[in-house]
């Protein structure tokens, strides 16, 4: 399936805020490798979440410190590393991302990169999510496919 398969038309009242969230979920695997059937329980899958709404932030780095300092306050364990100012998209926007761990179950800690970009007033957070036990290639995987998101909205 195309993302484009799941666009839709639909106009919210007035004065309701629009947002739009997509998520992208890597197949479930069996803890071997192999593909899981139904009936096994799998570890938390790969995921990338791509969260759009319209913004009055000044900029990308503000998005992100108010999203460190909310879930800093919401999450037990939550733990962040420095933020890099200098993110770079594929498609030359410059943006931010910070890494960050909690734990999702006890036995289960889960990484997060987490980008923000802000286009011609569209602020753009991209969440790609992987178990801390996942090999390091795969992370990467997923770090890189952040890297790659492009906005239809980036020039005027």
């Amino acid at each position: 399936m195309k993302l484009s398969d799941l666009l839709f038309s639909w106009e919210p009242p007035p004065d309701w805020e629009t947002r739009v969230q997509v998520t992208f979920v890597a197949p479930p695997v069996h803890e071997h490798g192999l593909p899981a059937t139904q009936e096994q329980v799998s570890a938390p899958r790969r995921n990338v979440v791509i969260s759009r709404v319209p913004t009055e932030l000044p900029s990308a780095l503000k998005a992100c410190e108010e999203f460190l300092d909310q879930t800093t306050k919401a999450v037990p364990q939550f733990e962040s590393k420095e933020i890099d100012r200098k993110f770079p998209f594929d498609d030359d926007v410059v943006g931010v991302s910070v890494e960050v761990t909690f734990p999702a179950t006890p036995q289960v800690r889960l990484i997060q990169l987490h980008g923000f970009r802000i286009d011609n007033g569209i602020l753009t957070q991209l969440v790609a999510t992987f178990a801390e036990s996942e090999e390091v290639h795969r992370q990467e995987e997923l770090k890189a496919r952040v890297k790659k998101f492009r906005s239809d909205r980036t020039r005027p």
